[in-house]
């Protein structure tokens, strides 16, 4: 077991207003490191103060408490100011004290430090800083310290685009995680698989996207899990590998659990999904709503999601030169996300036939030359996209490959084509008359 077995950066903040055994910690000449270390933090210059209790405590008592949460104190304070060189001289002698004093004195080290960055908005610095206690937090063999501050460095990797070292990085994380069963590893290991799957996205790594996003789900179902954004990211990549799978409604599920995630945890990835989960409801001909009218107000400005309402207009009216024009000028010149783009070929397929199963509606019995030639559609492709109306239950049709017909019967039970979009009308209309 590593000095750092029993960090919990879950638990509580400590307070340095001990009532325990250690509440009068005097050294042999009386002096009060306890109230001098409270009062450190208000005096004039803080930094003295800080450094006089570490000289008194090593001066007048064997006891590292107080100089290792000055040392602390010191770090957060060049992290402030943004001075590297003492900060790197200081969370040295930090992390040398780690074995010297008790747990309940060091629980909350690395999330004060961490929480001392995130208020720092130069990325470059806060890069430079946590490769320094990586560095540091690996050579002494801390693992759970090690792997909180990795996570921290691997989010800022990825924000500043430095993809070969977050490549490095990862495995080495991961494998840390894979040697415990603790609970808290394995949150850890969600968070970098996530990390990872952000990473397979920008080289396109289909494949590996996949592997990942199984191992996250069954992690994600072993724990009790409720970080929502984590949760949308997992849900999301669900969706689209179910969407190349063709298992559409599966997709459209995800998709919109994904959303909801988005939203609730105010990200703008949210509005992106949205219109992935319009997409996966025009090839599953959906009806249910994605968002209420109220919730549908606050994307009103964002012109790529109006052009996939106007998208579902035009589909509603089963108008293919408009879906073609909405596409061509509001779509495909200004629609950048790679996705959408990739899954444009089976949204017009899909739209060709149910074209198709409204044109044969006009027919009782007709030949095939005849459909072919007045839809403009070759044989060899209409005959099996008339198969699979019929297989799915879209129009009742009796098919005759042999005499080269159809005979279509009418059928109360058969889907409805007029209502893909009906229960979207209300909030649309809203979100566009805004």
């Amino acid at each position: 077991m590593s000095d750092y077995e029993d960090y919990n950066a879950d638990d509580d903040q400590i307070s340095y207003h001990s009532d325990d055994a250690n509440e009068m910690d005097q050294g042999e000449d009386g002096l009060n490191l306890e109230d001098n270390f409270i009062e450190a933090e208000h005096a004039e210059n803080p930094i003295e103060a800080y450094k006089l209790i570490i000289e008194l405590e090593i001066s007048n008592s064997t006891s590292h408490q107080w100089s290792f949460k000055s040392y602390e104190k010191l770090c957060q304070i060049y992290i402030k100011n943004l001075n590297f060189d003492e900060f790197k001289t200081n969370v040295d002698k930090l992390f040398e004290l780690f074995s010297k004093v008790d747990d309940v004195d060091k629980q909350d080290t690395i999330r004060n430090i961490i929480f001392s960055l995130s208020e720092v908005k130069d990325d470059d610095f806060k890069e430079k800083i946590l490769n320094e206690m990586l560095k540091i937090l690996e050579d002494k063999k801390m693992e759970r310290a090690y792997l909180d501050t990795g996570r921290e460095y691997c989010k800022i990797l990825l924000k500043t685009k430095k993809y070969d070292i977050l490549n490095q990085l990862i495995p080495d994380l991961l494998k840390v995680c894979n040697s415990s069963n603790d609970e808290i590893y394995k949150s850890i290991k969600l968070e970098l698989l996530v990390i990872q799957i952000d990473l397979c996205k920008v080289s396109n790594d289909i494949s590996t996207i996949k592997e990942l996003y199984l191992e996250a789900k069954n992690l994600m179902n072993e724990q009790i899990f409720d970080d929502k954004r984590l949760s949308a990211i997992i849900n999301e990549e669900g969706g689209k590998i179910d969407l190349r799978q063709k298992e559409f409604d599966k997709a459209l599920q995800k998709f919109k659990v994904a959303f909801h995630n988005y939203k609730e945890s105010g990200d703008n990835q949210a509005i992106t999904v949205l219109k992935y989960a319009f997409l996966a409801s025009l090839i599953t001909r959906d009806k249910s709503i994605i968002v209420s009218p109220e919730e549908a107000k606050i994307f009103q400005n964002d012109k790529n999601l109006n052009s996939m309402v106007n998208l579902y207009e035009a589909y509603e009216s089963m108008d293919i030169n408009l879906i073609n024009s909405i596409w061509n000028k509001e779509i495909k010149n200004n629609e950048k996300d790679p996705f959408i783009l990739e899954n444009l070929n089976e949204i017009l397929y899909n739209i060709r036939l149910n074209f198709v199963i409204n044109k044969l509606k006009a027919y009782r019995f007709c030949k095939f030359q005849t459909i072919s030639k007045e839809l403009g559609i070759k044989k060899e492709e209409l005959v099996p996209m008339i198969m699979k109306i019929a297989k799915n239950g879209y129009a009742n049709i009796k098919i005759n490959l042999v005499n080269d017909y159809i005979e279509m019967e009418k059928d109360k039970n058969e889907k409805s084509l007029g209502g893909l979009i009906d229960n979207y009308n209300s909030w649309l209309n809203i979100m566009n008359k805004q």
